[in-house]
């Protein structure tokens, strides 16, 4: 299996196997990390960690649960942390889905979501959303498809790998129709801390209200702990205490739970990064849209979406790998084919190295 054939970014370690060069001479924009993260005091807190190795981590996270309830202003029954969202995404299936349930899935959209439906043996519709009308086209056509036979519903805010943000407005419209039919609505906000409305744009909030609604939260992408899989799920009291029956035991290792806890304690970090994301977004976006073939989408997260014109994605992602430079070829996707390529925002030197890639990338015959 190559490098492009995967269902996600970030495997540079596959990349760097194929180029047979080392892993950090690779610049990898395919995966959607917060380029200033992790703060250095995570990493002291790694660092003073390590003397407890050869004991259990704290099976229940509840110092970790305590803090998150604090910062989401929920009460701590309300939270389930997991070795990253994409456990709880799989716990939250198995625990709440029943064979044969009928699922609802806006697409494109992360593929944890079906599959995770998939093992629960639900079965999914997938609703194709133009991925330049997403924010107009999703919520409306969720609307269109929710009946009493709808068990579930999946919606990513903001959307990967589209960027799209949908207001918290739109969002409890969605949740009170789907509550009315007796349906579950999971929101996944993996990447909504990105955005400079932050925690405005959030519906954490109203899971202890809305007794069918789900939000998933990772400490992946912004606090840039992806090795270490640390996430949580926040939802009422006897949801939360169902979805955390679901999970294996120890399953979020005690250094994952130190760093999380600093993480959170960070708020410079988190404005920096959101005033600094903000303006590197939108100057990559401009440069992208210097290039002709290409056609690049404004964005509420820290990555961008373009669609190629004059060769497939897998053909320039393929070429700008050749100059060490990795991004996510969307051909996974579901309604995107091979036209459309994301790329993370990264630091000025990175993006302009990407810049310069492509330049050579789309000219080379």
């Amino acid at each position: 299996m190559g490098v492009f054939d995967q269902s996600h970014g970030g495997n540079v370690w596959l990349a760097s196997r194929q180029l047979g060069v080392s892993a950090d001479s690779i610049i990898d924009f395919s995966s959607s990390i917060n380029p200033l993260a992790p703060p250095q005091r995570v990493i002291a807190a790694i660092e003073k960690a390590l003397r407890w190795v050869h004991l259990y981590p704290d099976d229940g996270c509840l110092e970790l649960a305590q803090r998150i309830a604090e910062e989401t202003g929920l009460g701590r029954d309300c939270v389930v942390v997991g070795n990253g969202s994409v456990e709880l995404i799989w716990a939250s299936a198995s625990a709440l889905l029943r064979r044969e349930n009928r699922v609802l899935i806006p697409q494109p959209t992360f593929a944890e979501y079906e599959r995770a439906c998939a093992s629960a043996g639900a079965r999914i519709e997938n609703l194709l959303i133009d991925p330049w009308r997403y924010s107009e086209e999703v919520v409306e056509k969720l609307l269109e498809s929710l009946d009493v036979d709808v068990d579930a519903l999946y919606l990513c805010n903001p959307n990967n790998p589209t960027g799209d943000l949908l207001s918290p407005k739109r969002i409890l419209e969605l949740a009170e129709e789907a509550q009315a039919k007796k349906a579950l609505l999971f929101v996944d906000e993996a990447f909504c801390e990105f955005d400079v409305d932050y925690p405005k744009n959030s519906v954490a909030q109203l899971v202890e209200s809305l007794e069918n609604l789900v939000v998933f939260r990772s400490f992946t992408k912004f606090y840039g702990l992806a090795g270490l899989r640390v996430g949580y799920a926040l939802a009422s009291k006897e949801v939360a205490k169902r979805i955390a029956s679901a999970k294996p035991p120890w399953s979020v290792n005690t250094l994952a739970q130190e760093a999380a806890k600093e993480a959170l304690g960070d708020r410079e970090f988190g404005e920096r990064s959101r005033r600094f994301l903000e303006r590197e977004r939108e100057w990559l976006l401009q440069q992208l849209k210097r290039f002709e073939p290409l056609r690049p989408k404004p964005s509420a997260a820290n990555f961008l979406l373009f669609e190629v014109g004059g060769m497939t994605s897998t053909e320039l992602a393929e070429k700008l790998l050749l100059r060490r430079v990795l991004v996510r070829d969307c051909q996974s996707f579901r309604g995107l084919g091979k036209r459309f390529i994301r790329v993370s925002v990264k630091l000025r030197e990175h993006n302009e190295a990407l810049l310069k890639a492509l330049e050579e990338a789309l000219h080379d015959d």
